[in-house]
């Protein structure tokens, strides 16, 4: 008998324990989340802080460039310059025409500095100036815009374009953008090429959030489906 029970409270002991063990286990679980969340918290703010100075920097360069300051206005192309030289290379798909456009679009921004407003982002007006006049260099040549022989490679944000990033080799990829709708187009290349947020595109190309949402989901859609259509997929 006395065997019996020492047995049954050596069981329930070790239950205990388990059940201990356990509970130990879950907490550091939560504490391990907490700390991921708190982190996570941390970059956010530090991302967010860091964005918020380079705007104030940068606004302070515009202010002091409207007054006349050259340096400040130097300072300001510089940081445009390449960004402005891609999508003027992306859009002539040649370098001659690229530096022209480039160069053009500096001359620009020197001299319609004036009518920047501050409330809009730096970055998304020279992009507007930039690709108006790529437009611009096409419709005097009358030709019709094409991306043709551009690599493209697309960052994907969802299933679907994960799907099209593993799945499609880049001339597949162009000549499909390149048969989108002009505006649809432009949404495709700044997202993906040029890397733009959402909202710095609805500003650069002078339309609504959800047009520019639309134009990107419609976008993966034509290509996913036409690729398939096609028989491009492997």
């Amino acid at each position: 008998m006395h065997l019996a029970v020492e047995a049954q409270l050596v069981e329930t002991f070790s239950k205990g324990e388990a059940s201990i063990e356990k509970g130990a286990g879950k907490v550091e679980r939560l504490e391990e989340r907490e700390e991921q969340r708190a982190r996570g918290e941390q970059q956010a703010r530090g991302e967010q802080q860091a964005r918020e100075a380079e705007r104030a920097e940068e606004t302070r360069l515009i202010r002091l460039a409207k007054d006349g300051n050259q340096a400040a206005m130097v300072e300001l192309l510089q940081k445009v310059e390449r960004s402005i030289y891609n999508t003027a290379l992306y859009y002539m798909k040649n370098e001659h025409d690229a530096r022209d456009i480039a160069q053009e679009a500096m001359i620009r921004i020197y001299t319609k500095l004036d009518t920047f407003k501050e409330q809009a982002q730096f970055k998304t007006w020279t992009q507007r100036i930039t690709i108006n006049l790529c437009k611009d260099k096409f419709r005097s040549m009358k030709e019709a815009m094409s991306i043709e022989g551009t690599e493209l490679e697309i960052e994907a944000s969802s299933d679907l374009e994960h799907e099209i990033t593993n799945k499609l080799v880049a001339e597949d990829l162009i000549e499909l953008i390149n048969a989108l709708p002009e505006t649809m187009r432009d949404v495709m290349i700044m997202r993906y090429v040029q890397e733009f947020s959402y909202n710095e595109i609805s500003e650069a190309l002078d339309v609504p959030l959800n047009t520019v949402k639309s134009h990107l989901f419609r976008g993966r859609e034509k290509i996913y489906e036409e690729y398939y259509r096609g028989g491009g997929a492997k």
